[in-house]
């Protein structure tokens, strides 16, 4: 009953209408390490269990980014209010290392606030891990990341847009889950192989002061599959993250028109075969994807 899900094409586009049928995400952690988040907002409230600030004191919060990304992984369900989570039973870590900047659209990080939240990760690590940022390649941060992925954690990094400005990390990571827009399959921008694709272009997502509006970016598509992740996870939590991303290559579905998704209801079979969610082609038509890929507000 919530007023927006029509706005959510995801929820159909990625089957998580149908996956919600067999699981919501219950008893699965998700960290993100992001901005700060509006933990009042109608679609939030009680829904991050724990709030952890890396930033420094005189660094100006940002909030926008972090509300989100939060909504698009958990937003509850079924309230009357606003829009789906696609893991809206999930429980959610937020680790803020990130902060406003002047002049600059969004939220910023460092590698010494991102290193904090990073080893703060392997003091008690989550099943995911959500990065919707990039930057550059860092040796410490490597390493961290490295250890929370041998931790068990499934990692899920946002691709930049341009994969050759030297700025891919932690995407470029080999053990990390590198997630970009939907977009035409035989795409030449330098995606390719070990990328997962999810909705990323006009996405309804929670902005602070209980209101709800449309963004772009890979950030949001990251976000998307950290969700079908912890659905995942729920339904096989035995699972490690190199079986994880191995599902979720073998879960995308070419449409007729060129467009990649990943689909949560394979996902869901391909980890347990008594989950019967109906695939992608059998919910929408090719034209029918199209379009909701490309619905603009």
């Amino acid at each position: 009953d919530d007023p927006y899900a029509e706005l959510q094409p995801a929820l159909y586009l990625l089957g998580i209408a149908e996956a919600h049928r067999y699981t919501r995400g219950s008893d699965i952690r998700v960290a993100l390490v992001d901005s700060n988040a509006d933990t009042s907002h109608e679609d939030l409230k009680g829904r991050i269990r724990s709030i952890r600030n890396f930033s420094a004191a005189d660094q100006q919060q940002e909030n926008r980014h972090g509300t989100a990304v939060a909504s698009i992984i958990g937003a509850i369900a079924n309230n009357g209010k606003g829009i789906v989570g696609i893991a809206p039973e999930a429980s959610l870590d937020l680790l803020v290392a990130c902060w406003a900047a002047d002049g600059r659209v969004g939220a910023v990080c460092n590698s010494f606030t991102l290193a904090k939240a990073l080893d703060s990760v392997l003091d008690d690590p989550p099943d995911i891990l959500n990065m919707s940022l990039t930057g550059p390649d860092d040796t410490l941060l490597r390493r961290l990341l490295l250890a929370i992925v041998d931790a068990g954690v499934v990692v899920v990094a946002a691709e930049p847009a341009n994969v050759t400005n030297g700025a891919a990390f932690p995407a470029d990571l080999q053990q990390v889950v590198s997630v970009s827009p939907i977009r035409p399959h035989k795409s030449s921008d330098g995606s390719g192989i070990g990328t997962i694709y999810a909705p990323g272009d006009q996405v309804m997502v929670a902005v602070p002061g209980n209101a709800y509006d449309f963004r772009s970016g890979s950030s949001l598509a990251a976000a998307h599959v950290s969700g079908v992740v912890a659905l995942l996870l729920s339904v096989a939590p035995a699972l490690g993250p190199a079986d994880v991303q191995s599902i979720l290559m073998d879960a995308q579905v070419s449409t007729l028109n060129g467009m990649t998704a990943v689909d949560a209801c394979r996902v869901l079979w391909l980890a347990d075969s008594t989950t019967a969610c109906q695939p992608i082609s059998a919910r929408l038509t090719d034209s029918e994807l199209y379009s909701d890929a490309e619905r603009q507000p």
